[in-house]
């Protein structure tokens, strides 16, 4: 995790290194957090550098840099990795995101539900949710460990999803190794420079980013799990690989 002690001057990456490719992304995902702190403007005010109403922003830089390292072509340009090596890779991590995603839309639903019905104490409502979207057994008693505070859950969705039209818009700009032009270090630097000063929907406007849109990070994790020839058999607006029913 990455502690912030003071914007941009003090900013402090712990990790515990447990071998394998967790730790590869434990380290770029924290990274997002610390270089978009450490590249905010100094002269913004207080209310623009140090706070915010959601953690939207700040996580959206982070998946950017985490997944950023399981591209194919860092994988091989980087890590020497064959192509039968990064498929593989990239369908295990494309499968493992799309169920912890699903995994927080239930943790977010379950949340707003206890709310709405003013029972933040009643486990059973945790449990069945949890189980329908994820296909796993929750115990209900256990509830109140897995919850978050301030919907941070929701916060998760939004910024796997605005990454994913944020990527999008680098590869369109300028080209799939993206990461390798020096012109994305200038656009991401001036993306940082803003800090804390727009919610994530407006950033995007102000930045020409785009609308974040679902069918994005969809079509992501369909042709990673599906590949090309699974992909043709679907409908580009069938979002049931992804998207719970009633969500």
């Amino acid at each position: 995790m990455s502690f912030v002690l003071s914007i941009p001057d003090e900013i402090y990456l712990v990790m515990n290194s447990q071998g394998g490719w967790i730790d590869l992304e434990t380290l770029f995902h924290e990274m997002g957090h610390v270089l978009s702190h450490a590249f905010t403007a100094p002269d913004l005010p207080s209310v623009e550098k140090d706070f915010f109403t959601s953690n939207t922003l700040s996580e959206t830089y982070a998946f950017l840099l985490q997944n950023m390292c399981f591209s194919p072509l860092f994988l091989e340009r980087h890590l020497g990795l064959s192509s039968d090596a990064i498929e593989e890779i990239s369908f295990y991590k494309a499968l493992k995101d799309l169920s912890v995603f699903r995994r927080y839309v239930g943790k977010f639903i379950s949340e707003y539900e206890m709310f709405k019905e003013n029972d933040v104490g009643n486990g059973e409502i945790y449990s069945a949710i949890m189980e329908k979207y994820t296909g796993f057994a929750y115990l209900s008693e256990t509830h109140l460990f897995d919850l978050v505070p301030e919907f941070y859950s929701l916060d998760y969705v939004i910024s796997w999803m605005a990454e994913a039209t944020m990527e999008k818009m680098l590869v369109k700009t300028l080209g799939s190794d993206w990461m390798f032009q020096p012109e994305a270090g200038s656009i991401l630097k001036d993306w940082w420079l803003c800090g804390n000063r727009y919610e994530i929907d407006e950033f995007f406007s102000a930045k020409g980013i785009g609308t974040i849109d679902h069918g994005d990070i969809i079509e992501r994790w369909r042709n990673k799990i599906l590949g090309e020839k699974g992909n043709a058999n679907r409908s580009s607006t069938d979002d049931s690989l992804v998207v719970p029913t009633g969500v």
